[in-house]
């Protein structure tokens, strides 16, 4: 029994860690812990930043330069140091579109490229926003950043958002799960028909399987094209093609299943 608890306790300890590091993570996707408003601070690091790295440089090279600068830009480094290695998110999509989907970053490396092209991402900054309007209570600008950020995504990703959409609307209809239901309402109907109405249940105990049959079909077809490719890459995902094989192997007679 000791045993047994004890397994069970360093399962849930994993778990605890896994979730607290998941967590962290999480906290240094779209900025940094103790950022009370990133929106301006990333304002201001727009307008400083020439300054302020001519200011590092010079720190660098022993040369007068102005300190509280050159500190503020490297602070701002090391912030953006740290959400590059542990953002979570790869919530920055890449300015050129449709044809770099791979390019997808987080935003700390987003802002460490700042460095290097002089312009914070627009795509950063509008994450900043969305984060100032929802802590702020104002809904119409909130709703207002959403939908500009919305149509910018609708003009480099098109083809991506509408199988985003056609996903959403495979994972909400469950078709694997539903035939899954379809089957089993077959066999007991199939169990049913052996001891009254063998004809009538037989039938209906048909028409569920076959209509379950066309369900997995669309279901597999559907998510072959979301994802590109055949849906066979491990055990679990055999399991709607074994289903699907079962249920054009079930014999039938006038008397049920």
């Amino acid at each position: 029994m000791s045993r047994n608890y004890a397994r069970r306790f360093q399962k849930d300890l994993v778990r605890l860690h896994s979730n607290v590091n998941l967590y962290q993570r999480l906290k240094y996707s779209l900025s940094y812990p103790g950022a009370t408003d990133f929106l301006s601070e990333l304002m201001q690091f727009q307008e400083t930043l020439a300054a302020g790295v001519e200011a590092v440089r010079a720190k660098q090279a022993g040369q007068p330069h102005d300190e509280a600068a050159a500190n503020r830009m490297i602070a701002l480094g090391q912030n953006f140091i740290a959400m590059s290695q542990a953002g979570y998110l790869l919530a920055i999509p890449a300015l050129a579109g449709e044809n770099h989907e791979a390019e997808w970053q987080n935003a700390g490396n987003a802002l460490l490229q700042t460095f290097e092209t002089g312009q914070v991402s627009p795509f950063v900054l509008t994450y900043a926003g969305i984060g100032r309007t929802w802590r702020s209570g104002n809904a119409d600008q909130f709703n207002e950043i959403v939908r500009l950020y919305s149509q910018q995504l609708e003009r480099n990703y098109a083809a991506t958002l509408k199988k985003c959409d056609a996903e959403v609307r495979f994972n909400s209809a469950e078709p694997f799960y539903v035939s899954t239901v379809l089957y089993v309402l077959a066999f007991l109907l199939g169990v049913f028909s052996w001891l009254r109405w063998p004809e009538t249940l037989g039938r209906a105990g048909f028409w569920i399987v076959a209509l379950a049959w066309v369900l997995a079909t669309v279901g597999i077809a559907t998510r072959m094209w979301l994802e590109g490719r055949p849906p066979v890459t491990n055990l679990s995902s055999l399991r709607p093609l074994r289903r699907l094989g079962r249920s054009r192997a079930v014999p039938y007679s006038r008397s049920g299943l």
